[in-house]
């Protein structure tokens, strides 16, 4: 797998050398069967021209599959290292969504195939056309230098403020992340932001992409203007090179190899400029996913809760107003109850040990040290469900689960429909509604049988049927562990053991 770019790329150079070489012997054989005797043999130049044809298409072929097979290896190489960056800690930055490190990874990828290929085919390209017309003596040499300098000069161009506008791009994309995740995050206010113009009605404040899709729209535009800018210097080279040459040049057959070389080059050339904006978001990427500002979240050990656990001014750093001081069963559910905006995700958060927090936890009267802690599970109020297989998501919390408990705890939750573990979950397989990907997610929390539970909103998107099932399902882990549950949504059949609220 290690050589699979480079056979890739020899392969995309084969099919690049190939056309060239069916460009050089057609454009020869055209000219030369104008001029030709009777006795002209047709058939050597035809069955040439075939092979040729053959040896492109198979090395395109070939370049199509070891490249995307090397595409989708190297992604997940990638994701897998970014994986181990993230183990243990924590991204500083909420803006930084799978979704987005996701397309990084892609990008950083995919250079081989939509950049370098496209580079080396070109560079390979130019520099067998050069040495066929001086090896060949073909008058007229010197209109591919003029060309080769211009792709050149175009290409150093095209890099230099194509980076300048992905630099943009990438500063406009971190805004309108930020913008739409603050803006979503407001929702509950968008009843007050409703303005009626010409019978419509519209939201304010909504943020727009408009500005990001324009520096998209003017990398296209730089590298498209570059491509017709070839196309005249490819004209004006041919006209130099008919300009200067004799009726006795034209008379040749091989004269006729340079002119078609010069006006086919748009095409053959003009990817590679086509292309440059593929390094462009290749090099942000790479910036990007480098850069990334991380925060270590140590793991730690608990004991078991034997008698309460005290939480003794716990505060998230981030939140220096909200501090709570309680003293928590060892087991039961604990209603943690506040308006929007309160804290009860960033409190659920601290206590678990995935941000940096004030105050003590302190289990039995023994004070943890500030980290993670390995025993408690945190289901979050937006889960992440894995473009995976079904068994795939809930075996992330143990992969000896067996296959009964697994399709157990989903009919305890509502979800006995999904019998099929090996069911593909995400595009390309089940679309899972808010409901549905909140129950895999606390499904899968059960299944790891931690000694504490905190859960953000489990019952949110739920109906009354489901919110029942899943109450009943809180309420036996109860009886063995102990559960905080935040949220603004309490079914009657909760067994709450003590209520604490933010407010």
């Amino acid at each position: 797998m290690k050589n699979w770019p480079w056979m890739s790329l020899l392969l995309a150079i084969v099919h690049a050398l190939a056309g060239v070489a069916v460009l050089i012997v057609s454009s020869w054989f055209i000219a030369a069967c104008a001029i030709a005797s009777v006795n002209f043999n047709y058939m050597l130049p035809a069955v040439v021209i075939r092979a040729l044809a053959l040896l492109r298409i198979a090395s395109g072929y070939g370049h199509m599959w070891l490249g995307h097979s090397d595409l989708l290896a190297r992604t997940g190489q990638l994701r897998l290292q970014l994986f181990q960056r993230l183990q243990n800690k924590r991204m500083a930055e909420r803006t930084w969504l799978i979704e987005a490190l996701a397309n990084h990874t892609e990008t950083i990828a995919s250079v081989w195939v939509a950049w370098v290929a496209q580079q080396a085919s070109a560079i390979a390209m130019l520099a067998v056309g050069i040495i066929c017309s001086v090896w060949l003596g073909l008058q007229g040499a010197y209109g591919l230098y003029v060309l080769a300098a211009v792709w050149f000069a175009l290409t150093v161009y095209t890099l230099y403020r194509g980076i300048q506008l992905a630099a943009i791009e990438a500063s406009g994309e971190r805004e309108f992340r930020f913008a739409s995740e603050h803006f979503l995050a407001a929702s509950s206010l968008w009843h007050i932001l409703l303005s009626r113009e010409g019978g419509k009605y519209r939201l304010l404040g909504a943020p727009s992409a408009q500005r990001l899709w324009q520096t998209k729209r003017s990398q296209q535009q730089v590298a498209e203007r570059a491509v017709w800018l070839l196309v005249g210097a490819s004209f004006l080279a041919v006209w130099l090179v008919l300009a200067r040459a004799g009726d006795s040049v034209l008379a040749q057959p091989p004269a006729l190899i340079i002119p078609l070389l010069l006006l086919s080059a748009p095409e053959w050339l003009g990817r590679a400029l086509t292309s440059l904006p593929a390094y462009n978001r290749y090099y942000y990427s790479s910036q990007t996913v480098r850069q990334l500002h991380l925060i270590d979240c140590p793991p730690i050990d608990a004991p078991d809760i034997r008698r309460s656990l005290r939480l003794e001014q716990l505060s998230p750093r981030e939140d220096a107003h909200l501090s709570l001081s309680v003293t928590l069963p060892a087991r039961g559910i604990v209603q943690l109850s506040g308006s929007s905006g309160s804290g009860k995700s960033s409190l659920l958060q601290a206590l678990a040990g995935h941000i940096p927090a004030r105050g003590e936890r302190l289990v039995d009267g023994v004070a943890l040290p500030a980290g993670l802690v390995r025993q408690w599970g945190y289901c979050e109020q937006s889960p992440i469900v894995l473009q995976a297989t079904l068994r795939a998501n809930l075996a992330l919390a143990d992969d000896q689960i067996p296959d009964q408990k697994m399709r157990q705890i989903l009919a305890d939750l509502g979800l006995g429909y999904l019998t099929d573990l090996n069911e593909w979950l995400g595009i390309g397989g089940r679309q899972l509604s808010g409901g549905e990907q909140k129950r895999i997610a606390l499904a899968r929390l059960l299944l790891s049988n931690k000694s504490v539970y905190l859960l953000d909103e489990p019952f949110e998107a739920l109906d009354s049927v489901a919110k029942k099932k899943v109450a009943s399902v809180l309420n036996r882990a109860g009886q063995e562990r102990l559960l905080i549950v935040a949220t603004h949504i309490f079914p009657e059949s909760l067994q709450v053991s003590q209520s604490i609220a933010l407010d």
